[in-house]
């Protein structure tokens, strides 16, 4: 038996029993059997997922040196974001649904003081995946 894999725009790829793809598009495979017979499939879509990404750092500083002055969490292929953020008691100091909007290290117009606090997050990706973080961050001075 013989394989012969093409692109949609009839590119031969490969000419293996099985093909591996890096990313997105239309392929179809011509089989020849042993007696010379030979078919070509429909073209199969293959649709590649990214894969979800969360950068969450550990501590930040914001004493008004325009340098780390905002708990900012990166991300990637996210399609809903949610975060709060506490303090040791429990105290639900901060909370956004946009990734963008980050936490200046205040609560009721008054900075924090020096210390740990706490996160949640739950993030769902664009592979439809519910992401669910809890750590800590320090606010430094």
């Amino acid at each position: 038996e013989s394989y012969q894999w093409y692109s949609e725009s009839g590119l031969l790829l490969d000419t293996l029993s099985t093909i591996s793809v890096i990313d997105s598009g239309k392929f179809q495979v011509l089989v020849e059997d042993q007696n010379g017979c030979t078919n070509i499939s429909e073209f199969a879509t293959v649709r590649l997922v990214p894969l979800t990404q969360l950068f969450v750092p550990s501590i930040f500083t914001p004493n008004g040196d325009n340098h780390n002055e905002l708990f900012v969490i990166k991300g990637l292929f996210i399609q809903r974001f949610n975060i709060k953020i506490f303090n040791r008691w429990g105290e639900q100091l901060f909370e956004s649904s946009l990734i963008d909007k980050h936490w200046d290290g205040s609560f009721s117009n008054s900075k924090v003081p020096n210390g740990t606090y706490y996160y949640q997050i739950e993030a769902l990706g664009y592979d439809g995946k519910l992401f669910k973080k809890i750590g800590n961050v320090e606010v430094l001075y």
